[in-house]
């Protein structure tokens, strides 16, 4: 992976990075690239930029789980460790979560009809879904559904043994 940004990019980053490392000094843990430009996707004039910054005082909660997989492993460092240093590894299994079948129902939906909706809207939309992308697609939505209501993780609620859905 190179990494190539255009020029201007690499100024654009290097200016917070340095005011952060000013103002924050030996308390700075790290600043991170996230997305598009972290992993060569990056368009000029539609990716967005996403500094972070890592310090003890500083929690990030709104990151989900394979957000930060994802970029645990594809992140840019932009001053400090690397992020395979700083992010604890993700196992995969937590990925596999309800709210990942749900959220990918709900995201869907809003494609196709501009309309946003809950979770559980999204996921009774798509089961509507001729084309539902997956052959078991209505058994995992509904599957997701229930786990909801139970409280159940996916691992669970399709009744796999954990090695077949590592295996997915």
């Amino acid at each position: 992976m190179t990494n190539d940004l255009p020029r201007e990019v690499e100024i654009y980053n290097e200016e917070p990075v340095q005011h952060l490392v000013d103002h924050l000094k030996e308390r700075l843990v790290g600043v991170y690239l996230f997305g598009s430009a972290s992993y060569d996707a990056y368009e000029p004039g539609l990716s967005d930029l996403h500094n972070i910054n890592l310090e003890p005082a500083n929690k990030s909660s709104h990151w989900y789980l394979l957000d930060i997989a994802t970029e645990r492993e594809l992140g840019r460092n932009l001053h400090g460790p690397r992020t395979v240093d700083v992010f604890a590894a993700i196992p995969r299994r937590w990925t596999l979560e309800v709210n990942s079948v749900l959220n990918a129902c709900r995201g869907w939906r809003f494609i196709i009809t501009g309309e946003f909706s809950s979770k559980v809207n999204g996921a009774k939309w798509a089961l509507e879904q001729q084309d539902c992308p997956v052959d078991r697609c209505s058994d995992i939505v509904n599957d997701a559904i229930e786990a909801r209501k139970t409280g159940d993780n996916l691992v669970s609620a399709w009744k796999l043994p954990v090695a077949q859905v590592m295996a997915l």
